[in-house]
């Protein structure tokens, strides 16, 4: 059951994203983009990454773990994506191209 909040949000959405337009904001566009493309990185790693910092190394300065977190949270989603997310994404096109996958009716 959708209540009248949850309907009039659709609704506001529905109306709203139609008078988007892409962003001719070069910069914005550069910044955004690269986000985007870690983020999901950053979303997996920001558990194991706060662990690590301040409960593993909870004995070492407070400086030490910052500097561990800071390096982390940067390194961390970059590397996941092009040691891991980038190559199947490639392979995925491949498989795709050559209908590895297609089903025979």
């Amino acid at each position: 059951h959708v209540g009248f909040p949850e309907w009039l949000c659709c609704l506001a959405m529905g109306v709203v994203v139609v008078s988007c337009a892409e962003s001719q904001h070069r910069t914005l566009n550069f910044l955004t983009h690269r986000i985007a493309k870690y983020s999901y990185g950053l979303y997996l790693g920001q558990v194991p990454v706060l662990w690590f910092a301040f409960i593993k190394l909870k004995s070492h300065s407070v400086s030490l773990q910052w500097s561990v977190f800071l390096f982390l949270i940067v390194a961390g989603p970059f590397a996941l994506y092009h040691l891991i997310e980038e190559p199947f994404i490639k392979l995925g096109k491949i498989a795709s191209a050559r209908k590895w996958f297609a089903r025979s009716i």
